[in-house]
């Protein structure tokens, strides 16, 4: 990350004091501001060099390069929001240079912000890769090429015109547009790794989820069903008890119930009826036995 950024700055560097040349060949008091901001830049004194920029634009208040060296010191101060304002505008100067380096800058503020909440918002990091991605294109879309370049995604090449490399402040624009576009590739397709990982393990997750919910429903089901058989079995041990119950109390009571008047006359007719019955075999048994004495003495 720190090598990364060191050539980011290198690029930076070339770029801002490429296109401040103008000033050391007109000369002047601005030349001499944006000499000594140049030269703060270089040193890492950027409050310093922001100044400097910011009195030579006094004196020379037109002035899209002078601008847009005022918008990088934004950029690398963290001011992106100022800076995308600044470069958005100077985008559509018609110094070409000049445009193509604010597109170039406007892809590297959204570089800065998707990195700054990869970790927070990755899905709004992955939208600023993105945009990032097209304004590094546009560039190298704008500077046609002889020379094959080749990018990270989808092995585009892009033919590089003789004009357009013919100053070494277009080589390090070029430099610097295909080394940003291949990083935002890169992080944009880690990006899309860890959300695919994340919906991999969020689908298990929930489909853990759902099978122990059906596990659970089904021992709570079974659980049920269980306790509804012993309450059946309980309750049926209960109705066979109140029957026993019952049938004992009723003959417990029908045994302590008063014989009525009628009741008492059929039963002494029927003891009468049986001991007639008993009396009569009686006498018929004596009588055989009487009837066989005599054939005996005979």
């Amino acid at each position: 990350m720190n090598r990364q950024k060191d050539i980011n700055k290198h690029v930076l560097i070339i770029l801002i004091v490429i296109i401040s040349i103008n000033y050391v060949a007109c000369g002047g008091d601005e030349y001499r501001l944006v000499k000594d901001g140049n030269e703060a830049f270089i040193e890492d004194n950027i409050d310093e060099a922001h100044e400097k920029y910011m009195k030579a634009k006094e004196k020379k208040e037109d002035s899209d390069r002078l601008d847009f060296n005022i918008a990088q010191t934004n950029f690398v101060k963290g001011e992106h929001e100022k800076a995308m304002e600044q470069f958005q505008a100077l985008s559509h100067s018609k110094d070409e240079r000049v445009a193509n380096k604010s597109i170039t800058g406007i892809g590297n503020v959204f570089m800065a912000q998707a990195d700054a909440t990869v970790e927070t918002d990755p899905q709004q990091a992955y939208k600023l890769y993105s945009s990032s991605i097209a304004e590094y294109r546009k560039v190298i879309d704008n500077l046609e090429k002889i020379a094959t370049v080749t990018t990270t995604e989808d092995n585009i090449t892009k033919p590089i015109t003789k004009e357009s490399m013919e100053t070494q402040n277009d080589k390090g624009l070029v430099k610097e547009a295909y080394n940003n576009l291949e990083r935002a590739i890169i992080k944009r397709s880690e990006l899309e790794l860890d959300q695919q990982q994340q919906q991999n393990q969020d689908q298990q997750q929930n489909q853990d989820q759902q099978q122990n919910q059906d596990q659970q429903q089904n021992q709570n089901q079974q659980q049920n069903q269980d306790q509804q058989q012993q309450s059946q079995n309980q309750d049926q041990q209960q109705q066979g008890q109140d029957q026993d119950q019952q049938q004992q109390q009723d003959q417990n009571q029908q045994q302590d119930k008063p014989i009525t008047a009628e009741e008492a006359r059929e039963l002494l007719e029927k003891m009468r009826a049986e001991s007639e019955d008993v009396e009569e075999l009686i006498q018929q048994h004596i009588h055989s036995r009487n009837s066989t004495s005599v054939e005996k003495d005979w």
